[in-house]
């Protein structure tokens, strides 16, 4: 059994899917931020730092190149995150080599408003290697559309090259070595 249940979101840790990397963020800021109030705005840790020289009204240090965005309007319901896709990137296989199979498989995922495409760089045994859903309908992604929308998937795997080439992530090679 798995340490941890994510249910209605999908597997859980070092797998790109919502259970493995949606986590909700809480704060309290009192007289700012109403008490018990939800919203559902993206958001990444890489925010966090310039949302804080946001909050405190400081300017960014002179060069600063940051990956993330303020999300101090949604913190005080001023406004929405700035922020309009996530993107995963995992490229690593888990588990691999011994008699079980591995845990999770290589990969990237994009969202983007209320889509979401998994591209596997390793064939993930059971299911297809590019997955697409409609998180809006459908949290627990259980139902791959991307047959369905080739169009989107031609999108956002083109969005997902743009993010690997601009980053210079390496990706993953096979190795001649390794025997099945």
């Amino acid at each position: 059994l798995p340490a941890t249940n994510n249910a209605p979101l999908r597997a859980g840790k070092l797998h790109v899917y919502e259970g493995g990397i949606r986590v909700p963020l809480i704060v309290r800021w009192p007289g700012q931020v109403a008490a018990g109030s939800v919203r559902d705005d993206l958001v990444v840790a890489e925010d966090l730092f310039p949302t804080v020289l946001d909050l405190l009204d400081l300017p960014a240090p002179e060069g600063a190149v940051f990956d993330g965005v303020s999300f101090l309007p949604a913190l005080t319901g001023k406004g929405d995150s700035a922020r309009r896709e996530v993107f995963t990137w995992w490229p690593y296989m888990v588990g691999a080599g011994g008699k079980l199979p591995p845990v999770s498989y290589p990969g990237a995922a994009l969202r983007s408003g209320d889509w979401k495409l998994i591209r596997f760089m390793e064939d993930p045994g059971d299911a297809p290697r590019i997955q697409l859903y409609n998180l809006r309908d459908d949290i627990g992604e259980t139902n791959n559309l991307a047959t369905e929308h080739p169009e989107r998937v031609a999108e956002l795997s083109a969005r997902i090259d743009e993010i690997l080439a601009a980053s210079g992530a390496r990706l993953p090679k096979p190795n001649p070595k390794f025997k099945k």
